[in-house]
């Protein structure tokens, strides 16, 4: 009979599943998500499982190119699914693997492998799927709009899901106030994207109601016994634990700009641009801070991530100032007070001197930064003034020589030995002018070894402990330095916007994503980057190692050992260098004229030509080849089709040019404009 059939099919499949291993059941859940469930036959809760974490994995692929607020925040959420995902994934197939195993022979233990409603979902998330890994035009902008409204609507979809979970035989104290908090968090990020406004701040005045809503729940309970007694009460603990998680990181994120700690900005990457504040809105003048440093520092970090950062140098050896006007770009002068109340100057000075600009994040969510403009003045040398001068020593003089033949009863005055006095021991030294009483021996260089030495030189400042280095990181802006001193080092990170840098001692080390950088009157060595911007340098005393992806290279008056230039899209034109020099560049000219050659030259244009200027005296052997170009030599040289070769004076120092095209070589200091 077919119903027979049936039966013993499901007592067959009943029997089946009974021999599944709890083992592998746990090793598969834990391999693949869902892989569990598929193991024993759930085949709809384990698709499920497997289709929502690659929808969540690959929400993270389609939101991660934005860092505004809302989208940080969904980042963050779908970051926290993914191990709540795997471990419910394990422990719900062990959960049925366990049910099917306790399951009266013959009985089902599940509805059946699929369901309706397995099938619905299955197809929406599928499609859902294919749209965040291939979007079209016309779903891009929706996409982005659920992207900024999904925050709060996850706060508000888990505050419905655990308040339909109640069991009305158990209260679970903190369990509604949980539910009631990540439905108000929840309406709040929804109401600050449709308002653009940043209302979730106002969190860190109202945490107080958490008691209040500890009262109303207590209270709750008891007007509940009263009406129906016998219910259980326990801690809703994993509600209040995913609350207190989820709330505290829409804070986070939302506020991170007006946080003590910037623990988060090694890691990613700040505010975007486009919601950067810039010079216009409302314009606010702050008071100048002054600080006098009592103690040595040992570094100087300042931190700007938006606005402009001017540091000079001050008359005074102790004195810090800093000085900022503060923009907020609004239409609401309201909420511009506000984000300048809220926003402040951070400036410490215990080991280290810290100067930050702590902006009030502002707009949708928290996704705007206002502009603080910066310029400090600081010591020009901030070591010097905690120096300490030792005065200078006595010049040591050998005596002079006495007549041969004359003797003297004691030992001389240079040779004798220490007396002993009341207080301690002391020595009897020799002053200038002074000689010993009575004819004595000419002293031998044994005994007043001091006659064989130089006078000593006059004693230099004692530098202090540990020399002082400068860190500045700048998020948005234009960043100027000049005439100050830091043994330690520079260290400039732009990521948007111009460096200018002037009459500063030590190394300096400078890197914009986005601008140009100028250095004139470095006193060290010099490494800067600017990955879409061009670079002028002149007068270094050190070696210079310039790099840039989109950008001309100028330099001039380099007097280290080396100097290292290299850019992928632009010229090279170099004046005056020392040492040995390496220029490198895929498209543009090299253009290269000094008077001496001091060093080996390495020069490589892949498109663009070479034009060198050196000295007839130099002393150099000429390796150069073209590909496709002309040679031209005004030196004693040996110049064939594609090959320029040959040795001028002692051949001390190699130069190599590989070019494209022309290679031109004039007599120093010769060369067409």
């Amino acid at each position: 009979m077919p119903g027979g059939r049936a039966c013993r099919e499901c007592r067959m499949s009943a029997e089946a599943r009974n021999r599944k291993n709890r083992w592998l059941t746990g090793l598969y859940a834990a391999l693949l998500p869902g892989g569990g469930h598929l193991y024993l036959g759930w085949y709809g809760r384990g698709l499920l499982l497997l289709l929502v974490v690659l929808l969540d994995l690959a929400a993270l692929i389609r939101f991660s190119d934005s860092t505004s607020g809302s989208r940080a925040l969904l980042l963050l959420y779908l970051g926290y699914a993914l191990p709540a995902l795997y471990f419910y994934s394990v422990f719900d197939s062990l959960e049925i693997h366990s049910r099917i195993k306790l399951a009266p022979a013959g009985k089902r233990s599940d509805a059946g492998p699929f369901s309706l409603r397995h099938s619905l979902v299955l197809v929406a998330g599928g499609l859902l799927l294919l749209f965040l890994i291939r979007p079209t035009e016309a779903v891009q902008p929706r996409l982005d709009w659920i992207g900024d409204m999904a925050s709060g609507a996850v706060l508000l979809a888990l505050a419905a899901w655990l308040s339909l979970r109640r069991r009305p035989e158990q209260f679970r104290f903190g369990r509604l106030s949980s539910i009631l908090l990540l439905a108000a968090c929840g309406a709040i990020l929804l109401w600050d994207q449709v308002r653009e406004r940043n209302d979730i701040g106002l969190l860190s005045d109202w945490w107080p109601m958490l008691f209040v809503l500890a009262g109303i729940e207590m209270l709750a309970f008891q007007l509940l016994e009263k009406h129906r007694p016998g219910r259980r009460l326990s801690v809703g603990a994993g509600a209040a634990a995913a609350a207190v998680l989820l709330i505290g990181s829409a804070y986070a994120v939302t506020q991170y700009g007006g946080l003590p700690f910037r623990w988060l900005d090694q890691y990613a990457g700040r505010t975007s641009l486009e919601n950067l504040s810039e010079e216009k809105g409302f314009r606010y003048e702050e008071e100048p801070i002054v600080l006098t440093l009592e103690e040595q520092v040992t570094s100087v970090i300042l931190d700007n991530p938006n606005g402009d950062v001017t540091v000079r140098s001050s008359p005074d050896s102790r004195l810090v100032t800093v000085e900022a006007e503060l923009w907020v770009d609004t239409e609401d002068s309201q909420e511009a007070d506000y984000v300048r109340q809220k926003s402040k100057l951070k400036v410490s000075s215990e080991d280290k001197l810290e100067i930050a600009a702590q902006g009030m994040p502002y707009g949708a969510n928290g996704s705007r930064l206002p502009r603080y403009n910066l310029i400090v003045t600081l010591p020009a040398d901030l070591e010097a003034s905690f120096r300490i001068d030792e005065p200078e020593p006595l010049p040591l003089l050998p005596l002079p020589s006495l007549p041969t033949g004359l003797s003297s009863p004691g030992p001389s005055i240079a040779a004798a030995a220490p007396l002993p006095s009341a207080g301690g021991s002391a020595s009897l030294e020799p002053v200038s002018g002074m000689t010993a009483a009575g004819p004595s021996e000419p002293p031998s260089a044994a005994a007043t070894p001091e006659a064989s030495l130089p006078p000593s030189p006059s004693a230099s400042p004692t530098p202090g402990p540990q020399a002082v280095k400068v860190l500045l990181h700048v998020g948005n802006g234009n960043v100027s330095m000049s005439g100050l001193t830091a043994e330690g080092g520079w260290t400039i990170k732009n990521r948007n916007g111009s460096i200018e840098l002037r009459d500063l001692r030590g190394k300096v080390e400078a890197d914009t994503t986005s601008g140009n950088i100028a250095a004139e009157r470095i006193f060290g060595d010099a490494a800067l980057s600017a990955r879409d911007g061009s670079i002028q340098a002149s007068r270094i005393s050190g070696s210079i190692n310039a790099y840039t992806s989109n950008g001309n290279l100028e330099v001039g008056d380099i007097e280290g050992e080396s100097t290292i230039l290299e850019t992928k899209n632009g010229f090279i034109r170099v004046e005056e260098v020392a040492g040995s020099l390496q220029a490198d560049t895929l498209n543009g000219e090299i253009r290269i004229r000094s008077s001496s050659v001091g060093g080996g030259w390495d020069i490589d244009s892949s498109i663009g030509e070479v034009m060198l200027s050196l000295p007839t005296s130099s002393s150099i052997v000429m390796d150069g080849a073209v590909t496709f170009g002309e040679i031209r030599s005004e030196l004693p040289l040996q110049v064939t089709k594609k090959r320029v070769e040959g040795i001028i004076g002692l051949g001390l120092h190699r130069i190599r040019v590989d070019a494209n095209s022309d290679i031109s070589i004039y007599a120093y200091p010769s060369m067409p404009e």
